[in-house]
């Protein structure tokens, strides 16, 4: 906490949130710190809570990555066409699971993915028993649990650059799935 105070000069400020959550802006020195992998992404995240969007994206940003922030599947879809249309296109996507009215996160994914080749971690508190194996199906690069910490989401942020890397573009769902000499892999 001293730390905190500190970096604001003696005077923090910040946002309050859903559930008492609270959020402080980063102070310029950790602004300025890239990431230890000089890879860096574009990253979508869709999270209906603004404060964790909000945090979550400063987060990234100061780690070197581009961030493309939607507070649901709508208003995502819209960055979306529009960042294409400039030549630019998110290279995965953090989606909560609950999102609120409209699509869901597993919705959504399933979308980005067959419209737009784009992968997704999805971010949630509670998931479980049914939630939980239709997440699976869908094949997401990883699933991080909330509440998480700044070095979790480090960790899946390389652990998804390096994942892209290996996967070609233009993959066709039914490629991945398959078993070598026919069957399906998948669950």
């Amino acid at each position: 906490m001293a730390a905190i105070v500190a970096c604001h000069r003696g005077h923090p400020w910040g946002q309050y949130g859903k559930n008492g959550a609270a959020a402080l802006p980063l102070c310029s020195s950790a602004r300025s710190r890239v990431p230890t992998n000089s890879e860096t992404s574009t990253v979508l995240i869709v999270e209906n809570d603004a404060l964790l969007r909000l945090t979550t994206a400063e987060l990234l940003e100061s780690w070197g990555h581009a961030v493309i922030a939607a507070g649901d599947a709508a208003e995502a879809f819209a960055l979306i066409e529009a960042g294409i249309e400039s030549g630019a296109r998110p290279d995965f996507a953090l989606l909560d699971i609950r999102l609120g009215p409209g699509p869901d996160g597993i919705s959504l994914s399933c979308t980005l993915r067959e419209r737009w080749n784009i992968l997704s971690i999805f971010v949630s508190a509670n998931l479980q028993g049914e939630d939980l194996a239709q997440a699976i199906r869908t094949g997401p690069l990883h699933i991080l649990r909330k509440p998480f910490t700044e070095s979790d989401l480090r960790r899946v942020m390389a652990f998804a650059r390096e994942t892209l890397t290996d996967i070609p573009f233009d993959f066709d769902q039914e490629r991945l799935w398959r078993k070598p000499g026919g069957g399906d892999a998948a669950p």
